[in-house]
């Protein structure tokens, strides 16, 4: 029953209330007087205020009887409901969260961290939607989910036609009451048909796909509306402006802390192990701890900017940094600062020390994951293992899609034991035997944390994995300093917290993976009902490792393999059908095609742009696909790509129609690349455009493409 129905039942039967007496009545700690207060206010078709101190509410009188009906057909909702969903019994968050989103009439992004059953929640709001007459569209990232959820809603909707489109197998039936589609397919479902005729919309990890992507895919007929999102955030601002307003309320469904208190997931144990800054290292951050405290004090005592907290204050720097005037430079010389000190922190000499102290041997018998701050310091972490005998790759910016899949097998093969990460959000491998992180970057904010642990912290755990955190006492990743939330939020998921220095700190971890074989401690009487079921990793021939190809970013999500279905495949409904497209279908890579289109709109724009940018053109927003359109432009020499250093993986795109050598392109990427991340890009660019040359791209497209990198608008940025 949702909200509206529970007030309103309570109102039949005890009219004239406030409020808090409605939310006392109810008993339920999830509505809330706040949330009762909403209700009340937003359906006055419904409800009745009278004008007393605290106001009272009724029911309307000419809607008792409509509200009546409704328990009636509330009643053979729950019934039918029962009969669609054959699937697990839904965890206490998982019903929680379903009962809000019903209660928010049915729009709402539900947060939760990996591996505690955001899928099965999915698929519970889908059979919801179905006993209520709606067809459904799921969007998903990538083929690999796309498999995964049809597989499973397959297995947890018998009876029901499942259908599916943007995968690589022709097996996919693509008319069904439930359609689950790639966000690519999904831009190209005919709105006057197949999309048209589906009433309800859910959205798997809503936060992954391209700014470009959603216009196409949150349309406004669809009446029910379900985001799910392992964190709602972003590098832009799509989420506050675009999927908020679309979807309504955020929901916190289940984060670290319930996951191990409802023993979902196992405790972590945490060691943190201090390093030093060295003399010269001291005293650049010195100069340039100074340089942020005259700037802060000019934005804070002439500008205005909050003190509250240091996250609204560089929010604050960067609102005016987007502005003109003698406040933007004072805001982008506080931000230039930050890059300079985040710079410092992630490549401190002790940080390498403490990789090439780490005990090889011992971690030889699992898997471990190292987050470094920047791209550069990733491949010194590599060389550092690799030099301790330890066999490591490095994933994220200038990995191709043939060299992620190579790692992949080489982790299942047992010829790696490490990857390295240099990006917070980056997923492009599925690590087995995964139990140890180690944190290099800074980590700043809960999104982050929330991240590294669920590299780690998995429910099919036998053994408590380990986080280690190398911090630098007296900076910003003091434990001490603004980390000290860490503190608080790692204490409640730690089975045991230790501090150690770089001496002691290999004996410790020598010691907890000895202990690898002690059972989990969480109540495991009966396997988990909400983990997806996966099948043994394949076994394949070893190989001689592929040699390097040219750098680039396949963003994809971890690869996952998808369940057996346990059904029959379903007849298929003729009333929700949607497009075909020609079978087999053809890799970008191979598709001149869809090169040809690629390589047209960079042509068309300056001979200059982001794989992303012409991706959202071109309607190819699927990364790997859009990653292997990049690599086989390349390889027919018709562009040059350079990887942008930013919070997002993308790649800078030259055409060879702008002139030079290859060299010169190469050079001129990296020029541009510096320049947009520039603390002010248009002061310097004229002198960008009399440094790239002979290589030449319109100037109003370097703006274009700063502003998109960046995430605001030409004009906000000018």
């Amino acid at each position: 029953m949702t909200d509206i129905l529970r007030i309103a039942e309570h109102l039949l039967a005890h009219p004239k209330c406030s409020a808090a007496q409605i939310a006392n009545a109810l008993a339920d700690p999830r509505i809330t007087r706040s949330v009762v207060n909403s209700a009340l206010y937003r359906r006055q078709d419904i409800f009745e205020q009278f004008d007393d101190q605290p106001p009272v509410w009724a029911v309307r009188a000419d809607s008792e009887a409509t509200v009546r009906s409704w328990f009636d057909s509330s009643h053979a909702a729950r019934t039918s409901d029962a009969e669609v969903y054959a699937g697990p019994p839904l965890r206490a968050w998982q019903d929680e969260a379903l009962r809000t989103w019903s209660g928010n009439d049915h729009r709402a992004v539900v947060e939760a961290v990996r591996g505690t059953g955001k899928t099965v929640l999915g698929i519970a709001a889908v059979a919801e939607a179905l006993a209520h007459g709606h067809r459904v569209v799921v969007v998903v990232p990538d083929a690999a989910r796309l498999e995964h959820w049809i597989a499973t809603t397959r297995t947890t909707l018998p009876g029901r036609a499942v259908g599916g489109l943007g995968g690589s197998t022709e097996s996919l039936p693509t008319r069904g009451e439930v359609l689950v589609v790639t966000a690519k397919a999904a831009a190209q479902l005919r709105p006057d048909t197949e999309s048209a005729r589906a009433s309800a919309l859910v959205v798997d990890e809503i936060q992954d796909y391209a700014a470009g992507a959603y216009p196409k895919l949150l349309l406004d007929h669809y009446e029910w509306r379900l985001g799910l999102a392992t964190t709602a955030e972003r590098h832009d601002d799509i989420i506050e402006t675009v999927v908020h307003p679309y979807f309504g309320a955020v929901i916190n469904g289940c984060d670290h802390p319930r996951a191990v208190r409802e023993a979902i997931l196992p405790r972590v144990r945490v060691l943190r192990v201090a390093v030093r800054l060295g003399e010269r290292e001291t005293q650049r951050l010195q100069h340039i701890d100074e340089r942020m405290a005259r700037a802060t004090d000019t934005l804070v005592g002439t500008y205005g900017a909050p003190e509250s907290s240091r996250r609204e204050f560089d929010a604050y720097a960067r609102l005016l940094a987007d502005a003109t005037g003698p406040s933007a430079r004072i805001a982008a010389r506080y931000l230039d600062a930050v890059m300079d000190r985040d710079a410092i922190l992630a490549d401190c000499e002790q940080k390498m020390l403490l990789v090439r102290q780490l005990p090889v041997r011992a971690l030889a018998r699992t898997r471990t994951v190292l987050f470094a701050g920047r791209a550069s310091s990733a491949g010194q972490v590599v060389q550092a293992l690799t030099e301790s005998g330890m066999r490591a790759a490095r994933v994220g910016a200038g990995v191709s899609a043939s060299e992620r899949d190579e790692i992949v097998r080489r982790l299942r093969d047992g010829d790696l034991s490490a990857i390295v990460e240099s990006r917070v959000l980056d997923q492009a491998v599925a690590i087995p035997d995964l139990r140890v992180g180690v944190v290099l970057a800074t980590t700043r904010t809960e999104r982050q944390l929330a991240h590294r642990l669920g590299r780690i912290m998995r429910p099919d755990a036998t053994s408590p994995p380990i986080l280690l955190i190398a911090h630098l006492p007296g900076t910003s990743e003091n434990p001490r300093d603004e980390a000290g939330a860490q503190d608080a939020y790692l204490a409640s998921i730690a089975e045991e917290v230790s501090t150690a220095d770089l001496a002691e700190m290999a004996a410790v971890l020598e010691r907890w993976l000895a202990d690898s074989n002690r059972p989990d401690t969480r109540d495991r009487a009966t396997p988990d009902p909400t983990a997806p079921p996966t099948a043994a990793p394949p076994t394949p021939a070893r190989s001689a490792p592929a040699r390097p190809t040219p750098a680039l970013l396949a963003n994809s999500r971890s690869t996952l393999t998808p369940p057996s279905a346990a059904t029959a495949e379903q007849p298929l409904s003729p009333e929700f059908s949607s497009p075909k497209f020609s079978t087999p279908q053809v890799s970008p890579a191979r598709d001149t095609g869809i090169v040809a289109e690629f390589c047209g709109a960079l042509t068309d724009r300056g001979g200059i742009g982001t794989a992303e940018e012409l991706g959202d053109i071109i309607g190819l927003t699927d990364q790997t696909g859009l990653a292997a359109a990049v690599e086989a432009a390349a390889a027919a020499a018709r562009l040059h790509f350079y990887s942008l250093d930013t919070d997002f993986e993308d790649l800078l795109l030259l055409s060879v129609s702008t002139g030079g050598t290859p060299n010169e392109r190469d050079r001129a990427s990296r020029l541009v690349a510096e320049w947009i991340n520039a603390a002010d890009p248009l002061a310097g660019l004229h002198g960008l455009m009399s440094d790239i040359r002979p290589v030449r791209v319109p100037a109003r497209r370097l703006v274009q493409i700063a502003a998109f990198v960046r995430g605001v608008t030409p004009t906000a940025l000018l």
